[in-house]
Formats: C-alpha cells, sequence, structure tokens
C-alpha cells in the first residue's frame, strides 16, 4: 500500500531526520520490518514513526513523547479501513468540524472506517504509542468471511457515506498484546515469510475481536447506530420500535449509548440525517426539495428547521 495519509502538526517542525538505519536509543518498540522510519522533533516534543509497507497492509507505529498538549492532522484521500491499537495515553479523534469521532482509552484496539477528509488527533502531554493498521478492503472481506458480525458490518462500510465509523473499543488482553508484538518483532528478511506473518497475526486478532463482538453488550449499542445509518433516509424509523435484538427495553441502554458515541440516540439520528443533507447540498448541488426526503423527512418546512439548527452549530 501506498501513502495513506498526509500529517500536518499544530507545532512547527524543527528537524526531520531518517533513522531507518539507526533507531534512537530512546525508542520503546523498534520493529526490524519497518521499511523506513522518520523523527520529527518540535519544541519540547519528538515523533517517532516507523513504517511496516506492503500490498495489502501499510502498518505506522507511533511513539509520541511532549512536554505539553499535542494536535495532528491528517488527510485521507480516499475512505480507508483501519484496525488500530492505542498501546498508552487515551487518544481524542475529532473531525475539522469539531465533533467528536472517538476516544480510545489506554491499552484498547478497535476497527475504524473514515472517508477522505481531514481529521483532527488530540494527545495529552507524556508518553503516546499508536499501531495504526490499514487493511485492504478485499482482503478483509476474505478474512472476516466466515464471521458474521464483521461481514455484515463491512458490507455496509463499504458502500456507506457516513465520513467515519467507529467499531467498539476492546481492552488489549494478553493474547492481543501477544500477537501485536509477535508482529512488531519478526525480523526475516525473506518478503513473503514477511507477509505471511503479517496476514497470519492480523487474521488472529480479528476472529478475536469477532469473539469479542459477539458477547459484549457493547456491540448492541454499536448495532443500533448502525442499524440508523442504514435506515436514516427512511420517515419510518422510529427508535422507540427498533428490530427485537435491537430494542430499548432496557433505560441502562439509553445511557450507555450516550456514554459511548457523547450523544443521545435521537440526536445521533438527526445528526445522521443532517450530515447526509449537507453532502447532498454542498457536495452534489442537489435541490432541497430533492434532499429532504431522501434525509428522512416529509416535510420540508422541518426539514429546513432543523438544517439551520445544525448549520448554526457547524459554525459554533
Amino acid at each position: 500500500m501506498e501513502q495513506e495519509y498526509k500529517l500536518h502538526f499544530s507545532k512547527p517542525i524543527l528537524k526531520i531526520k531518517d533513522v531507518s538505519d539507526k533507531l534512537p536509543g530512546f525508542c520503546r518498540y523498534p520493529v526490524p520490518m519497518a521499511k523506513k522510519s522518520l523523527l520529527l522533533e518540535f519544541a519540547g516534543t519528538t515523533l517517532l514513526q516507523q513504517t511496516i509497507q506492503c500490498d495489502i497492509f501499510r502498518i505506522d507505529i507511533f511513539q509520541l513523547d511532549s512536554q505539553d498538549d499535542f494536535i495532528a492532522y491528517y488527510n485521507l484521500d480516499q475512505q480507508r479501513i483501519f484496525l488500530n491499537f492505542v498501546l498508552s495515553n487515551p487518544i481524542l479523534f475529532k473531525n475539522l468540524d469539531g465533533a467528536q469521532i472517538t476516544r480510545p482509552d489506554t491499552c484498547s484496539f478497535y476497527l475504524s472506517a473514515e472517508q477522505a477528509g481531514n481529521y483532527r488527533v488530540e494527545c495529552s502531554q507524556g508518553s503516546t504509542d499508536l499501531v495504526v493498521i490499514s487493511l485492504d478492503p478485499d482482503w478483509l472481506r476474505r478474512a472476516i468471511s466466515p464471521y458474521p458480525i464483521l461481514s455484515q458490518v463491512l458490507a455496509f462500510l463499504l458502500v456507506s457515506n457516513n465520513p467515519f465509523d467507529v467499531l467498539p473499543h476492546f481492552r488489549i488482553d494478553l493474547a492481543v498484546r501477544q500477537w501485536l508484538f509477535a508482529v512488531l518483532a519478526f525480523d526475516h528478511e525473506n518478503p513473503i515469510a514477511q507477509l505471511g506473518e503479517l496476514q497470519k497475526y492480523i487474521a488472529i486478532s480479528l476472529h478475536h475481536y469477532e469473539q469479542l463482538l459477539a458477547r459484549s453488550n457493547r456491540t448492541q449499542l454499536y448495532l443500533i447506530k448502525l442499524h440508523i445509518d442504514q435506515h436514516y433516509s427512511s420517515p419510518e424509523l422510529d427508535l422507540n420500535h427498533l428490530p427485537h435484538h435491537l430494542a430499548l427495553s432496557d433505560t441502562s441502554i439509553v445511557r450507555r449509548f450516550k456514554k459511548e458515541y457523547g450523544t443521545t440516540i435521537r440526536n445521533y439520528c438527526i445528526r445522521v440525517r443532517m450530515q447526509q443533507a449537507h453532502r447532498l447540498l454542498t457536495q452534489e448541488n442537489q435541490a432541497i426539495s430533492e434532499v429532504y426526503p431522501v434525509a428522512g423527512y416529509i416535510n420540508e418546512n422541518s426539514f429546513r428547521k432543523a438544517y439551520r439548527k445544525y448549520l448554526l452549530q457547524l459554525n459554533h
């Protein structure tokens, strides 16, 4: 895979060093398979990026050490699907409109999908370690074909216009840590051996992720969100009458959804409808009379009122 994203930073870069031949002594996770390693120096901050690259994967290992809070921006040229491992220090991901995408805790991993666009990453002071694996969609489809939950999700993600989607976070347990570090520490010059090792451990991690999804109550929250993502354009979408396996019979689900996604279920539905309407109006140049039925509204005046409120929030 070629370069997945372009990085920009809130601080000016003072120096860039190619350290591929000799990693700095403070490197916490040396990666023998890395094709390229760069050290970026800022005032009070260093960022070490090691990259493993092959036809179907790109793996970036980021090590950030900062004396104060640090903000980075990245640009995607097309939709990407990532398997993310946050090893230390919570990270906050946002879009440039300020909407929170996700805030994974220390020692957690999860899958995410992001459309072409610009994104913001906020890291608190201290040490932050992040491993990002970009997955080839065709390979991923084959790898998860035995897994019903991941297969259902991927089928939607590949046709979705949602700007981003984040699956549930799970703690990196001992097994996942062993698989991850087996990949990072693998040392063999044969590219076929390297690719085989990467495929093996990434496939094992996806199998484990499916098992966690199958037994976690966080999966129900995600499936409620997915149901809204898939049916937002229907005026008949009624959050009080979801499919039986997603029913909001337990009032704690409502509270847990807000904690997980930073908004209520009803407000999430409105946000998805407004995001899609905004895309059609600004990128596709469609008329409001064409857009409001697609956004799940049966009355143009109701849509205009909701859209004006959305634009006010967007501009603040």
